[in-house]
């Protein structure tokens, strides 16, 4: 019998209404100090979070990391320096729902994002006779649980055995300034870039034009998931996550709502990139008028 292929669905946050509960997740504040610890303040969303969904008898994935000679990639590093760790490109895999022992999904070599030793072919492709497939390991989750690894980890999936549909949802984080996946690489998977030259000459879209994110995937969006949703910029210019709480404290989510209306404006005004500075400039070029007024 045919193996049934693993279905991803990468428009999470295209969903209209169904999207909501997804953009929550994005900036959930239990994860955001976190994440915040792991990659440093200023951090952002780097491409387009998905759902992977496996029915029993669906194909597993070939273990596969950023670590293995030859593909050493600096984008998603992994470091220990002075106490702390600092990472590159981060993956936060949500479980909803349950994963028992032996249910497969996904699976990952403990310890070898510090390695820097080959993974034989056979145990990359997780040959039961090969007797390093014994330490490939599969976490038990419950639904609601959370899986963060860096993409150095060495990491795979194992078929799906289980009655019931495996449903995962993951997010790429990475620190403000890199960017993993810049323009559009395959259907609803977009990066910052993907849709700039479309929304170009849809001043409605000027937002879009600035970040590249499909306009309907930033509606309804708040400043903290706004923050997460800025191209790469250096953080000491641009509104970011407060270093202490991982949550934008108030004055800085003003500030950025207010960016976010300048960009929407639609007002005719040239569409600049989304900064504090050319929000200020806007300001003082409209000085006295209506729409200034109300910001």
């Amino acid at each position: 019998m045919a193996l049934l292929t693993v279905s991803q669905d990468l428009g999470v946050f295209g969903w209209g209404d169904d999207s909501q509960i997804f953009r929550d997740i994005l900036s959930l504040p239990i994860m955001m100090p976190i994440v915040q610890g792991l990659v440093g303040p200023g951090f952002r969303m780097d491409h387009s979070p998905f759902c992977i969904r496996m029915q029993r008898g669906s194909e597993g994935q070939a273990l596969h990391a950023t670590s293995q000679p030859g593909s050493y990639d600096p984008l998603s590093t992994y470091q220990w320096d002075n106490g702390r760790i600092h990472c590159g490109l981060i993956v936060v895999q949500y479980q909803l729902a349950a994963v028992g022992e032996g249910d497969g999904g996904w699976c990952c070599l403990p310890g070898s994002h510090k390695g820097n030793v080959t993974v034989p072919p056979e145990l990359r492709n997780m040959d039961p006779a090969h007797p390093g497939t014994r330490h490939v390991y599969q976490p038990v989750c419950q639904p609601g649980d959370a899986i963060i690894f860096t993409e150095r980890l060495t990491h795979g999936a194992f078929p799906w055995d289980a009655d019931h549909e495996r449903r995962s949802v993951l997010y790429r984080y990475i620190p403000g300034p890199l960017a993993y996946v810049a323009h559009r690489s395959g259907p609803e998977q977009f990066g910052y870039l993907s849709a700039a030259a479309a929304a170009a000459a849809d001043d409605d879209r000027a937002m879009q034009m600035q970040t590249g994110w499909p306009a309907d995937w930033l509606d309804g969006m708040t400043p903290e998931q706004l923050a997460l949703m800025q191209p790469p910029y250096h953080t000491g210019a641009r509104e970011h996550f407060d270093t202490a709480t991982g949550m934008l404290d108030q004055q800085r989510s003003d500030r950025l709502s207010k960016m976010a209306a300048f960009a929407r404006s639609g007002d005719g005004t040239p569409q600049e990139p989304l900064t504090q500075a050319n929000y200020e400039k806007w300001r003082r070029i409209h000085a006295g008028s209506s729409s200034s007024a109300k910001l």
